[in-house]
């Protein structure tokens, strides 16, 4: 039968005392540090999941931003090009109308010019057959002529008829809290031996891993604790930076209007000086093409100018040369050959 004495009282309150001392020294310490630790370690890690979503937030705001503001400017861009080229093509069409115009005009003009050239051809026609029938007859006709100007007034006269459309053509274009001491028990009665024996001995053989153990769990608790606030400095630099590049968005903004308005700009430079430069080539190739068409008219006004004099002095031999005229021209002719051999 359990019997219930004074040792049994005093072992149940050295337990009690026991526990106490372990709750006051040892539980509690290290419950609370373990509190501190998880406090330290995932309340910053929280924090860092907090700042790192409200980081990506600000991340994904920024290039959607950007990405809004590129896409605006390339529409800009492209709608700007397309009106360019419009204007591109609306100038060359119309240097094209003005030089197909300034040709029309031209050979209009070359056209009028070479009737009026004829018109003076036929009449000094009758002066050159007559100049050519005195040169071959020794005779003067110029009583049964129009008594007109002698042969080297022709190509003058052509060419005043004709050089003012050449003129005219050339000159008119268009970015830490340690474990808890022991503390020594206060020595009872020598009834309480045994316990104090017993705590003793645990005491020296636990001390050493004791120590350890808290020594190696401190050191690992800081080094989490330091990484989870390097994590959270590292996030929130990261966070003030995309901050700073939110904050200047609209002068990123600004910055990217203003480089696509520099690139339009030398755009439509360019193509200015392409348009001029085209224009200019097809102005040129008109004028040559007026040139061209101008010396033609020149060359076939020259041969229908020789032609129709040579008709009218061979109508005017045949009508006056006479039986002596023949005799000469032949005895001429024969002196010539015989001079010549």
């Amino acid at each position: 039968m359990l019997e219930v004495n004074f040792t049994l009282v005093v072992q149940m309150a050295l337990f009690l005392v026991t526990m106490f001392l372990l709750t006051k020294l040892l539980f509690k310490p290290i419950m609370q540090t373990l509190e501190k630790r998880d406090a330290a370690i995932y309340g910053s890690r929280q924090e860092v999941e907090v700042k790192e979503k409200q980081f990506k937030e600000q991340l994904e705001n920024y290039h959607t931003t950007i990405d809004a503001a590129r896409r605006r400017l390339a529409e800009e861009l492209a709608q700007k090009r397309k009106e360019a080229e419009a204007e591109q093509a609306a100038l060359l069409n119309k240097a094209r109308e003005e030089s197909s115009n300034l040709l029309d005009e031209a050979r209009i003009k070359i056209k009028e010019e070479e009737e009026k050239a004829r018109i003076a051809l036929r009449a000094q026609g009758q002066l050159f057959a007559s100049f050519i029938v005195r040169k071959l007859l020794g005779r003067d006709l110029l009583q049964k002529t129009l008594g007109l100007l002698p042969l080297f007034l022709l190509v003058p006269s052509v060419a005043i008829f004709i050089f003012p459309a050449l003129l005219w053509a050339v000159t008119e274009g268009p970015a830490h809290n340690g474990g808890v001491p022991a503390e020594q028990y206060i020595k009872l009665a020598w009834q309480i031996i045994n316990f104090i024996v017993l705590v003793v001995v645990l005491y020296l053989l636990m001390r050493k891993n004791l120590a350890d153990y808290f020594v190696q769990r401190s050191n690992t608790i800081g080094t989490e604790i330091d990484a989870a606030q390097k994590a959270r400095i590292e996030m929130e630099r990261k966070i003030k930076e995309y901050e700073a590049r939110l904050t200047g968005v609209d002068q990123e903004v600004a910055r990217m209007q203003k480089e696509a308005q520099k690139e339009m700009e030398a755009l439509r430079q360019k193509m200015r000086e392409d348009t001029k430069r085209v224009s200019g080539l097809i102005l040129q190739q008109s004028q040559k093409s007026i040139q061209l068409e101008t010396k033609r008219a020149q060359q076939a006004l020259q041969a229908e100018a020789s032609l129709l004099a040579i008709n009218l002095a061979k109508d005017i031999l045949k009508r006056e040369i006479t039986p002596e005229d023949q005799t000469r021209l032949v005895q001429n002719y024969i002196g010539k050959i015989g001079e010549s051999a």
